[in-house]
């Protein structure tokens, strides 16, 4: 760990694998560019890891703990929108062409990407300075976040380049997944007392999130029961009277 240290940058009371990976990929990573000397070493580190079949399960196993926030701020120029609309850089378009070029949804059976907030501008005949959006991507392999990030990256350079305002990207880990196996003591102690019950566990992979997430990062095995919620986070979400 005094190599990694003194390699990496990488320091913790509490060192191991994992949190030293998730330091890599949270603080190492600008727009997904490595930048100086020790980016660059972290970039070649994850690179030539997850593309190693050697340590492919690992990073795998790995991989699907990633969530990333993304906040992202377009900075345009300012100008009365019916006298002088020239002189404005309109960051509300800016923010338009890379939504319309981002992909939002379920891309795949292990990828969401979500824009869940979106705000700006000041008045409708001024035209907007600032416009900030709020997303979010999760995944069970890194590397497609990764991939996303890069996209979402060069997708903001064009429209730099396009418009002639400028973006900021921020990203940081939203919350870590977890993944608890059969054989544990805490799932074997609640088949025990759903046996009790008369209830029959139905395990399943789930996208969202909940204290859970943070107990099992922390490394408390914790296990989250659904409530019975249906449609959730909808204008329609409901729960049986039964459950």
């Amino acid at each position: 760990w005094n190599e990694i240290s003194i390699k990496y940058g990488y320091q913790s009371t509490l060192p191991s694998i994992y949190d030293f990976l998730l330091e890599v990929f949270n603080n190492n990573f600008i727009l997904s560019e490595p930048t100086g000397q020790a980016n660059q070493r972290c970039f070649s580190l994850l690179s030539h890891w997850k593309d190693s079949v050697k340590y492919k399960d690992s990073f795998g196993e790995i991989s699907d703990k990633i969530a990333v926030d993304l906040d992202i701020d377009f900075h345009g120029k300012a100008a009365h929108s019916a006298v002088a609309p020239e002189q404005g850089v309109n960051a509300i378009s800016m923010a338009s062409e890379v939504l319309s070029n981002f992909p939002a949804g379920r891309l795949n059976k292990q990828t969401v990407a979500n824009v869940g907030i979106i705000k700006g501008g000041t008045a409708a005949n001024v035209v907007p300075e600032l416009v900030s959006i709020n997303g979010e991507i999760r995944s069970f392999d890194l590397s497609e976040i990764d991939e996303l990030i890069r996209r979402l990256t060069t997708c903001c350079s064009l429209t730099e380049k396009k418009f002639g305002g400028t973006i900021d990207i921020h990203q940081q880990i939203g919350f870590h997944g977890f993944k608890l196996e059969s054989g544990m003591k805490v799932i074997r102690d609640l088949d025990e007392k759903f046996q009790l019950m008369g209830l029959e566990p139905n395990p399943l992979v789930y996208y969202g999130g909940s204290d859970a997430n943070v107990y099992n990062a922390k490394g408390i095995p914790t296990v989250n029961l659904g409530i019975g919620a249906r449609n959730p986070h909808s204008m329609s979400e409901y729960i049986c009277v039964k459950d």
